[in-house]
């Protein structure tokens, strides 16, 4: 396993988790100060680790996309491929 899709891995059970514990503490109905605290919190991280999964996804279609296009040819390479073209 990369370090990417570790991380990846991790982030995405960070947000799961975070917004599982916010949803928990939401439904049990207990609002005291420790509550609304830890529900602060997990919106924080779930926020944090919401926004590295999406820059992780951008950046990996960015990537793809880039990959299936044809390298771009070198000036060398273009005068190379005109003097052997056959005469028409």
């Amino acid at each position: 396993m990369s370090d990417r899709s570790g991380l990846f891995g991790f982030s995405v059970l960070m947000l799961i988790g975070a917004v599982a514990v916010a949803v928990l503490i939401a439904v049990s109905g207990h609002v005291g100060f420790d509550e609304v605290f830890l529900l602060a919190v997990c919106g924080v991280t779930a926020f944090a680790f919401g926004v590295y999964v999406v820059y992780l996804l951008r950046q990996a279609a960015a990537r793809s996309i880039t990959s299936t296009q044809a390298p771009p040819r070198t000036a060398a390479a273009a005068v190379n491929a005109a003097e052997h073209r056959p005469a028409a």
